[in-house]
């Protein structure tokens, strides 16, 4: 761009001095300043004519309502978040869940290593699951609320039911 276009640098140097450029173009303009003769002219001509201005007003001491939107423009408050949006719930939430799948891990990973000595010492004595599962059943049947004994295995519907074990009389 060319600065030392007087019409440009008096535009420039203008804005600059009535503080209405702003941003990434002042702080553009601030850099370039030292370096242009005349930018450093036009500045000190605008300020020339508009600090006479200045001057002539007398100062005068703000409101507190004006100073509190001064503040609240400058240093906005956080915004009430709904409850949806508060991290803290969240966090909370997932290490609740965290803990409860840990806890389901660990209570699976027992009973898992439980069934599995239980099927061993089964299997030492030669029964088998299936097998301790219809004497279960038939135990059970046995004191069904006074219910005659099924003659069906539920477990499996093909198979017939265990006969009744024979009391033996006691010595």
């Amino acid at each position: 761009m060319d600065y030392a276009n007087s019409q440009r640098a008096d535009s420039l140097s203008a804005s600059y001095v009535a503080g209405t450029l702003r941003g990434p173009a002042r702080r553009r303009f601030e850099a370039l300043l030292p370096s242009h003769p005349a930018l450093q002219r036009a500045v000190r001509d605008w300020q020339g004519r508009l600090m006479p201005l200045t001057s002539a007003l007398k100062p005068e001491t703000p409101s507190p309502a004006v100073w509190q939107r001064i503040e609240a423009a400058l240093w906005p408050a956080a915004a009430a978040q709904p409850w949806w949006q508060k991290l803290a719930l969240w966090r909370s939430l997932s290490g609740a869940a965290l803990a409860a799948v840990v806890g389901l891990a660990v209570l699976v990973a027992t009973l898992d290593g439980a069934t599995r000595g239980v099927q061993g010492r089964l299997d030492a004595q030669g029964v088998s699951l299936v097998s301790a599962q219809r004497l279960a059943q038939h135990y059970l049947d046995g004191f069904a609320w006074n219910t005659p004994p099924t003659t069906q295995n539920p477990a499996n519907p093909a198979s017939p039911t265990p006969k009744p074990i024979a009391k033996t009389a006691s010595r």
